[in-house]
């Protein structure tokens, strides 16, 4: 049953009249759907057969490297790039193969990407080879691995936009922007009028885009140095010599406490942009028309939330495999290595119990995590409907208004009291656990592993299922008993957050792949594909 739309206007009614901001993102839209048509030329080609092996090479190694999915083809660049900037190699060495390897790996679809991008690519290598190279010599100390990995992300990112141009997100992201800023007044944000700008921008790019730390760098770096797309040569002199103090001023940016408190708060507005991009993706000229006819701008607003539940269920069950794949596999590994041999050389005792409730219990968990979401309603989409109405067709004066405090205002003695009792009730949640694996007859070692994958799946089917909730616009208050639930799971989901962030940084599996196993293979890759090349000039010699 479709929806009711009694919220358009009448078809004889005035066209509406839209805010500044609003007649400014239909004019950067329009201009960048009208920029996004390339010209004719030559593609880019692989060997399919050849690009299999890569494509299926990626697959696996993403298994293992659990990160979101719209991040794998920008952390593929700086993979890449890691790789293959060497010392002495030019820019031109390294943007065919770094845009072959893409294609082979299925990040980029094979015959479609333009030989003309590689020019694109080239000049943006040798902006940040020029750029390295003149911190090198303007300030020795400032040129470290740390410094120049930190440059390198921020690089990944501006190079996967070259192959796909942002200009109709950044539009949106300006949209969301100084939506927001409109309807939220803070009360307690004391901080400079730029300083809370950038915040905010930060804040949105995590939000709108599920922005990483790679593309936030790029995109605080493009606002702190304006000209850092095209930048003349006086330009990238004056940046070098900025380079580490541009550094410190970001990252303290990105870790700045209340930057939590601003993205919850822009995620409770993610969901009408979204939705919003997906229309207009389907019917780009309703940004020229101003939205008009109406009737068929909401028809396609609800077929983007249909579309959208549907995938986000897609993505959930993708995603519960993979968290599955990855505990797993990191499973056997530890029993292989830890818990198998503790038993049989330390313990002196195999004991089946414990090693099959390892191996189950995390998947049956992820299993009733994922089982448990639902797919929103049509009153949900009508909730999203009147956002859109709102945000699209009120001026700012008429928009609803929102008072927001950062820091919350507790005497330290509250403030003790409280930590003591999380203290007691994560003490005593882990405690129970262990006192439950003690009895099932568990040895240290595998319960202590059997806590820490408990932990981590917990960690990761809560996460999951946030970001199916972030279409979810009628939010339920719950009951007694989920408010129970998530009290008691709330420790062990913490605990594993805690691991998952530490252990992140030393994943053997992505060590063994990325350092040990990557380079050679992709090199084979490259040699056998040249050699079916080679044979293929023969065959032409031929005829």
């Amino acid at each position: 049953m479709p929806l009711d739309y009694s919220l358009n206007k009448p078809a004889n009614e005035p066209e509406k009249k839209f805010s500044p901001h609003m007649e400014r993102f239909l004019g950067s839209y329009q201009e960048a759907v009208r920029a996004s048509v390339e010209e004719p030329a030559a593609k880019i080609q692989v060997n399919l057969v050849i690009g299999a092996l890569s494509f299926v090479y990626e697959k696996f190694r993403n298994l293992i490297d659990y990160k979101d999915e719209h991040l794998l083809r920008k952390n593929a660049i700086q993979r890449i790039l890691t790789r293959r900037v060497l010392p002495g190699i030019e820019p031109s060495d390294v943007a065919r193969p770094l845009t072959e390897e893409l294609v082979r790996s299925g990040y980029l679809k094979n015959n479609t990407v333009p030989e003309t991008k590689l020019l694109h690519v080239e000049q943006i290598l040798g902006k940040y080879f020029y750029f390295l190279e003149k911190v090198s010599k303007l300030s020795p100390e400032t040129y470290n691995q740390s410094n120049v990995n930190w440059l390198w992300s921020a690089a990944a990112a501006e190079i996967e936009e070259s192959f796909f141009p942002k200009a109709t997100d950044r539009a949106l992201l300006d949209l969301m922007l100084q939506t927001v800023k409109n309807k939220v007044q803070f009360v307690d944000l004391k901080v400079g009028e730029e300083e809370k700008n950038l915040l905010l921008f930060i804040a949105n790019l995590k939000s709108l885009w599920r922005a990483d730390i790679g593309i936030i760098r790029y995109e605080i770096l493009r606002k702190l140095w304006p000209n850092w797309r095209a930048p003349s040569q006086d330009e990238l002199d004056q940046y070098a010599g900025d380079f580490e103090k541009t550094i410190q001023q970001i990252d303290k940016l990105i870790t700045k406490p209340v930057g939590e408190k601003l993205l919850r708060l822009f995620q409770r507005y993610t969901v009408f942009f979204d939705i919003l991009r997906d229309a207009l993706l389907k019917k780009p000229e309703l940004a020229r028309t101003k939205f008009y006819p109406y009737e068929d701008f909401w028809a396609k607003v609800e077929k983007a939330c249909e579309n959208r539940y549907h995938e986000s269920r897609n993505k959930l069950r993708r995603s519960m495999v993979r968290s599955v794949i990855y505990i797993f596999i990191t499973k056997i590994f530890l029993a292989i290595l830890i818990e198998v041999p503790f038993d049989l050389f330390v313990a002196e005792e195999f004991r089946y119990l414990p090693i099959g409730l390892n191996v189950l219990v995390p998947p049956l968990l992820m299993f009733i995590l994922g089982a448990s979401v639902r797919v929103p309603s049509k009153k949900n989409t009508q909730k999203i409907i009147q956002g859109l109405d709102e945000i699209l067709f009120k001026s700012p004066e008429e928009q609803e208004k929102i008072l927001m405090q950062t820091v919350v205002r507790r005497s330290k003695t509250t403030t003790t009291i409280f930590n003591a009792v999380y203290a007691i009730i994560f003490t005593g949640i882990i405690g129970g656990i262990i006192y439950v694996l003690h009895r099932l007859n568990f040895n240290i070692v595998s319960g202590a592993i059997f806590i820490i994958f408990l932990s981590m799946i917990s960690f990761f089917g809560f996460r999951i299922r946030r970001g199916a909730h972030e279409l979810v616009v009628i939010k339920s208050n719950g009951n007694l008993f989920t408010l129970l639930f998530e009290l008691l799971f709330l420790p062990v989901v913490r605990l594993g957050r805690w691991i998952s962030l530490k252990s992140s940084k030393i994943n053997f599996f992505i060590f063994v792949f990325d350092v040990i196993i990557e380079a050679p293979f992709k090199a084979l890759v490259e040699a056998l594909e040249d050699l079916l090349n080679f044979f293929k000039e023969k065959k032409e010699e031929v005829y």
